[in-house]
């Protein structure tokens, strides 16, 4: 199945990230630009999740995943299942898919909405690199060969 890559405007829509640990830090780092209203759901954060969450950069939910999470008004325009535990992310996955959500899981993309393509930001120039989730070893290859080859004035 082909998938299709999007450059996604997240300005002032909710986002839930769920898990507070090295996982969920790097997609929550990479949504803080972004705008999105950052719900971070986890009953402890690591020691910079932490740090960003005491400097107000997104609002912390200090409690375990429960399926009422979903359930927010206004609804998630995005979820992320980054608990660092797979079986969990699989079930936030199959209820957010259930519920009508697009979410990504940190474990597998059989059952989550969408990917996110390894990136190398460039000011406002992006480049994705991705392979419908077959290869992460082989995305990351190439992000950091694109990575060296972007010079810093392109953006």
């Amino acid at each position: 199945m082909a998938h299709y890559m999007a450059e996604l405007v997240l300005t002032d829509r909710p986002v839930l990230v769920i898990g507070g640990g090295a996982v969920a830090r790097r997609k929550i780092n990479g949504l803080l630009s972004t705008g999105a209203r950052l719900t971070v759901a986890a009953p402890e954060l690591d020691p910079r999740l932490l740090e960003q969450a005491a400097a107000g950069r997104f609002h912390h939910r200090a409690e375990s995943y429960h399926p009422a999470l979903l359930d927010a008004v206004p609804r998630w325009a995005l979820v992320f299942a980054a608990t660092g535990e797979n079986g969990l992310n699989r079930e936030i996955a199959l209820q957010a898919k259930e519920a009508g959500l697009l979410c990504n899981s940190a474990d597998g993309v059989e059952v989550g909405g969408f990917l996110v393509p390894a990136m190398v930001r460039r000011g406002p120039v992006a480049v994705g690199v991705a392979t419908e989730g077959n290869s992460p070893a082989l995305s990351r290859l190439l992000k950091e060969r694109l990575d060296a080859w972007l010079e810093p004035g392109w953006g």
